[in-house]
């Protein structure tokens, strides 16, 4: 990849050399893929992160920025939210109960300790929208980015029950503030 990128097809490339447009943006590559594509590229990823999964905490330096960054809203009154991005199933799947346990606590004690509301996006987008691991496609980035803003906007004007809808049976959900 990184001495011969010509050598390779555009849609497996991990260089950044593709120029960015006015705004500074970089067009997605690839703009789809394959099943087979898909599943190559997912199953690189999961061995790649095997051993985090395998170990997942949660690290202390980001901990301490995001409650810094909260603590700092809170002192400013900012109504602030947490959003837990899309994953693939295969990615979700990955962790593992005891890690979606530890995750499901460190996210509802933020909620507790900074009075915050979280809205999970975790499932909100089917597996089709996924290159990978990641919601990397453009189609499923637009989408997602459509139902978080209706979802959004409906979750700040008060509404914090299910809030936003996926394509199929998965939504958004929003959890209120910890009392």
């Amino acid at each position: 990849d990184r001495l011969a990128p010509s050598w390779l097809a555009a849609s497996v490339r991990q260089d950044r050399r593709t120029p960015s447009d006015d705004h500074g943006w970089l067009r997605h590559q690839p703009e789809s893929v394959s099943a087979g594509e898909r599943n190559w590229r997912i199953e690189q990823q999961l061995q790649a992160y095997a051993p985090a999964l395998d170990r997942f905490c949660i690290s202390p330096a980001p901990d301490r920025a995001l409650r810094e960054l909260l603590e700092s809203c809170r002192q400013e009154r900012i109504e602030a939210a947490l959003l837990a991005m899309p994953e693939s199933s295969e990615l979700r799947s990955a962790f593992g109960p005891p890690a979606g346990r530890a995750l499901a606590s460190y996210l509802d004690d933020l909620r507790r300790d900074y009075g915050v509301s979280l809205l999970d996006a975790r499932q909100g987008a089917p597996d089709a929208d996924f290159a990978d691991r990641e919601p990397r496609l453009p189609g499923g980035a637009v989408r997602f980015s459509q139902r978080l803003e209706r979802g959004a906007t409906r979750f700040l004007a008060g509404n914090n029950s299910r809030i936003m809808r996926g394509n199929r049976e998965a939504e958004f959900t929003a959890r209120g503030k910890a009392s």
